[in-house]
Parts: C-alpha cells; sequence; structure tokens
C-alpha cells in the first residue's frame, strides 16, 4: 500500500466565529496546515440522558388483515391498478439472455426495468434500498416493486409488492403497499396504530412473491434497516408467465403519475424459481412520455449469481442504454487529534475538507477531543470532547452541549450526526444517550438498568430514525428503528469504532488490529490482518466513502489504510510522530 505523504497547499475558509468575543479569529499554523477554527458555545436546551432499551423481537403485520385506519394517518388516493402501458415490443429475435448486455428495450408509459419471461414462474424475489426523492412543489410519484404476471401484453392479472415515494408541496412521503390486480394497491397499515408503516429513504428492503399452492400465492415484504417483517396469503389466477423488477409512475385515479426524481435505484438477489429456467430470458423496459422520450431506463444486468440491475431516472445516451459516469463523492479525509488538530489531506488541486482546528486560534479544551463527526453534505464537522463539550466548524449548526448545561461528565466516547444536519448524539462509556437538536432521543443502556462502563461508539441510521451502540467486547445494542444485526468477532482485539452505511440499513465495526466486520447492507472491502498488515498504533476509526463501496482505517499514530474505492491521498504517520490521533471524516470537494 502506497505512504507517500503530500502536503496540501490551503488557504483558510470562512467560518462561523464563536458568539464569546473573548475569542480570537487570527489564523494560526500547525504542521504547516493553515487552521482557522468556529467555535459553538451555549446552552444545552433538552438534552435526554434515561430511556429503555429496544425490544430485539421485530414487529410483524399479516397482510390483507385491513386494520382500521387512523383517523390521524395521511389517507392518500387509490392508487392502482397498475398494468403495464405498453407503447412498442421489440422483435421476437432482440430478447436476451441472463448474461447478455446488448438489446432493443421494450417501451411503456409507466415502468421501466426488468421482465424475466419465457417459462412459467413459481416465484420472484429482490432486494433494494428506498431512494431518497427529490422533493417537488407538485405532484410526483414513483414506486419500486417485484411481481409476477404483469409482463404480458396479454397479462390477465398481475401480483406485486413494493414501496412508494410521493412527493407533493415540498414534501416526500414513503410507504409500504401490495396489490394483486384487477385491484387496487393497499397500504400496508401498523395495526398497533392504524397508521402506514414505517419506511424511509436509505431503507433496505427484501421482497418475495411466492406460489404455495396452484391459486394460493404469499407475499413477503421485510424492512431490513427497521426491523420489521408483513406477509399473508391471497388468491391469485392471473397470469404467471413473467416475474418483475419494476420503478414505475403509478397510476391515481386512472392517470399516470408524474415520475418522482428517484435519481437511481438498484435491485439486488433477483431470484426466480421457473418450471423451465433454460428458456428464461431478461427482457430491459423503458419508460417514455407521450412524446415517446425515454425518462426511466435500466442499467445492464450484471451476470453475477444473483443477478442485479441499476435502473435510472432520466435519459440514456445515443444507442444502447449504459449507465451514467459515476465519480467518488469522497476525494480525501479529515483526521483529528487529542487537542483538536484538525489534518486534511485530499488530492492535488481539490480544496474541500478543511473548516478549522482548536489550537488554530490557541483553544485548548477541557478534555481531550474524542471524536471529529462530519455534516452529511460534508461542509462542515464538529470536534466532541471527553466532558461532552462540542466545537462546530463550518456550516455546522451548534445545537447545544453537556457543559453547556452544566452537566458535568468525563467519560463521553463518541458522537453522531443526524442526516438533516440538523440534531446530533453525544454516547458515554456506560452507553448513556445525550440528544440534541432535532435528534430523536430512543433510548440507552442507563435507562434500561443495563450497566457496563465499555461502549467505543454509536453509530446512525440512514434514516435517523434509531441508532447502534457498541461495546469493545463486540457487543452491539440497538435502539429506536435500528435492526440488531449481529455481535462483533473480536478474535481478541477491542473494537475500538462502528461505521454506518450511507445506503441501505447496515454498518461496519473495527477493531483495534483493523479487522473489519459489515453488518447489514455494509460490504467488506478487507481488512489489515487479511492482507498481513499489523498497524504501528492501535486503528482507531473506520471512515467509509460516501457511495459505501469503500473505507479508510485511520490510526493512532495518523497512519491511513484504503480499502475499496477509497483513494489513499496521504497519511500524518509519514512525516510526524503523533500517538493521539482520535478519528476521521471523508471529506469532498
Amino acid at each position: 500500500m502506497p505512504w507517500a505523504w503530500r502536503l496540501p497547499s490551503r488557504t483558510s475558509k470562512t467560518s462561523r466565529i464563536s458568539d464569546d468575543p473573548k475569542v480570537p479569529s487570527t489564523c494560526a499554523l500547525v504542521l504547516g496546515l493553515c487552521v482557522a477554527l468556529s467555535v459553538g458555545t451555549g446552552v444545552v436546551v433538552g438534552a435526554q440522558v434515561a430511556g429503555a432499551a429496544r425490544d430485539s423481537r421485530p414487529l410483524h403485520v399479516t397482510l390483507g388483515t385491513a386494520p382500521p385506519v387512523s383517523p390521524a394517518a395521511t389517507v392518500r388516493p387509490a392508487r392502482g391498478p397498475d398494468p403495464a402501458r405498453w407503447v412498442r415490443t421489440p422483435p421476437a429475435n432482440s430478447q436476451r439472455r441472463h448474461a447478455a448486455t446488448t438489446t432493443e428495450p421494450f417501451d411503456t408509459l409507466n415502468w421501466a426495468g426488468e421482465l424475466s419471461t419465457g417459462s412459467t414462474v413459481r416465484s420472484v424475489s429482490g432486494t433494494w434500498v428506498v431512494p431518497t426523492v427529490l422533493a417537488s412543489a407538485t405532484s410526483r410519484d414513483s414506486a419500486e416493486w417485484i411481481g409476477v404476471g404483469g409482463g404480458s401484453r396479454s397479462a390477465s392479472g398481475l401480483i406485486q409488492t413494493g414501496t412508494d415515494q410521493a412527493t407533493d408541496g415540498g414534501r416526500t412521503t414513503d410507504s409500504v403497499w401490495y396489490e394483486i390486480l384487477p385491484g387496487p394497491a393497499v397500504t400496508v397499515v401498523d395495526p398497533s396504530t392504524g397508521r402506514p408503516m414505517q419506511v424511509a429513504a436509505g431503507d433496505q428492503m427484501h421482497a418475495s412473491v411466492a406460489q404455495v399452492r396452484p391459486g394460493l400465492w404469499r407475499i413477503d415484504i421485510d424492512d431490513v434497516t427497521q426491523g420489521w417483517t408483513a406477509s399473508g396469503t391471497f388468491a391469485y389466477h392471473g397470469t404467471t408467465t413473467t416475474a418483475e423488477w419494476i420503478v414505475e409512475a403509478p397510476t391515481v385515479r386512472t392517470r399516470i403519475e408524474t415520475l418522482a426524481d428517484f435519481h437511481s435505484v438498484r435491485f439486488t438477489d433477483m431470484q426466480t424459481v421457473e418450471t423451465d429456467p433454460a428458456a428464461a430470458v431478461l427482457r430491459p423496459v423503458d419508460m417514455v412520455n407521450e412524446q415517446r422520450e425515454v425518462i426511466a431506463y435500466p442499467g445492464t444486468v450484471q451476470p453475477t449469481a444473483t443477478r442485479e440491475v441499476q435502473i435510472y431516472y432520466g435519459a440514456p445516451g445515443a444507442g444502447t442504454p449504459t449507465p451514467p459516469a459515476t465519480t467518488s463523492p469522497a476525494t480525501g479525509y479529515d483526521v483529528a487529534s487529542a487537542a483538536g488538530d484538525v489534518f486534511a489531506f485530499d488530492p492535488a488541486g481539490m480544496g474541500g475538507g478543511y473548516y478549522g482546528s482548536l489550537p488554530g486560534i490557541h483553544v485548548v479544551p477541557r478534555a481531550p477531543v474524542v471524536g471529529i463527526v462530519a455534516m452529511a453534505d460534508e461542509h462542515g464537522y464538529y470536534l466532541v470532547g471527553a466532558d461532552g463539550g462540542v466545537f462546530a466548524f463550518g456550516d455546522a449548526p451548534y445545537l447545544g452541549s453537556l457543559p453547556g448545561d452544566g452537566v458535568r461528565v468525563d467519560d463521553v466516547v463518541g458522537m453522531a450526526a443526524t442526516e438533516a444536519d440538523q440534531g446530533y448524539y453525544l454516547v458515554g462509556a456506560d452507553g448513556g444517550v445525550f440528544a440534541f437538536g432535532d435528534a430523536p432521543y430512543l433510548g440507552s443502556l442507563p435507562g434500561d438498568g443495563v450497566r457496563v462502563d465499555d461502549v467505543v461508539g454509536m453509530a446512525v441510521t440512514a434514516s435517523s430514525n434509531g441508532y447502534w451502540l457498541v461495546a469493545s467486547s463486540g457487543e452491539v445494542y440497538a435502539f429506536g428503528a435500528a435492526a440488531h444485526l449481529g455481535t462483533v468477532a473480536t478474535g481478541g482485539s477491542p473494537v475500538t469504532g462502528i461505521a454506518p452505511a450511507h445506503i441501505g440499513g447496515g454498518y461496519w465495526t473495527v477493531t483495534a488490529d483493523g479487522a473489519v466486520e459489515g453488518f447489514g447492507s455494509a460490504k467488506s472491502f478487507g481488512s489489515l490482518p487479511k492482507v498481513g498488515v499489523a498497524p504501528n498504533r492501535p486503528v482507531v476509526d473506520l471512515v467509509p466513502t460516501a457511495n459505501t463501496a469503500g473505507y479508510w482505517l485511520v490510526g493512532a499514530d495518523g497512519g491511513v489504510f484504503s480499502f475499496g474505492d477509497a483513494d489513499f491521498v496521504g497519511s500524518l504517520a509519514a512525516i510526524a510522530t503523533v500517538d493521539d490521533i482520535v478519528g476521521g471524516i471523508g471529506t469532498g470537494a
């Protein structure tokens, strides 16, 4: 692995100055880095420290029981039925096998995705992540689903289940549903509340539709991130000659809704059981508007053992649809020390990532800094002290701290921010949780009577409605909608950190020797023991890239180890002798 280090040229960025007039705003030089501070001070409001641990038993909903809908629940107009609105189908000789890469697509006014056809289908399944839909002032809608029977022009029925994102008035509402043509879609409702089941952008979903016996089919849909499941059996006597993985512009009151900007959706684990698998072929489906312009389309099906395909919002280039070019959302990284130094590393010509440090204006924190936390938009960050002191830099909003509220502790070990950048949590070694801003308090270990002293960090779910705490022993505690996905096999080396997958419902953990374990949607891209590397100093943090396709490991000496699509752009260990680095963050351009 490369260890060359480049000291990036840098100028001080404009930063928000503390509301304490005695704090200067001069810029000092630390190891050649120009560092300026934006310190937030104030009084905490509403810090919450008690609660109960989450029940590890997941909620199960029986579909088809039609529980009463709460009067307070938002009721949307009846959706569906949603058969394909065919415009054009390709000639028979253009169909492709599962691993093929090119073919002329079907055209419809409301579907984009893939059809498996050529054999009688007994079951279909798939996994996807609920997309973040661009909010619209006018009514727009998109839905992702798997199903059986709708891909034939002579289809006499369709059985399906999926998720939906309806946006209007600048707000987006997510929901889960199932549908059996010719009936309309049915929203899945929590029987305990009478409200639609909770689902949010970033949640990982898994669904299947399978024949139990002729005429009787079972629908299953699970929110892996939030930990709930739903299933039911239904009579279905419709077409079974196709299986589908689709993004749709739903039909409301017989009218096809304007397609919402879903950016892209990736279906994985695309499985079928068919009577004649050798005869089954995949056919792509493009969605077009009334002018026959493509507005959504599938990329190339990846010929993996489980098959996967990405479906894109918008129009492809000329010719065969191809996925748009991608760039890494993160171009570099920052590491922070116990004294509040921030050292920024980025590729030549990039200026992202640096917003200030404590030594830059000669501020000595009352307690050692224990972590650095980035804003979701990467335009700022926080430093947090062992006493719960919070220092805000760049555009990061200061929302409170423990010293500001007169709370005296000395065992804060970590911090995590919400996706909306308007809230954050602090966590103590005893598993006590303090919530600030819009961060919802969802429980703590002391609140449940659990006594520990080895919690080392926390991670927030992508939907910000749950969080995990991890102990050095490898125990993981889940609260709110966070699903308990497993306990860390430490192998004798203590756990030192936990990081959430930005996409999907999972997290990574890392141990002092650099062993990485991925849970849920977080895939492992390598670890130090697996490549035969022993770090000079303990690994203290794992920093994922924004697209969850890689990560950096950060050592206490400022050593940086890159895995997956994470680029190596330098390390502190190569040019200085330090042993108090406490963590890192990914940065953008």
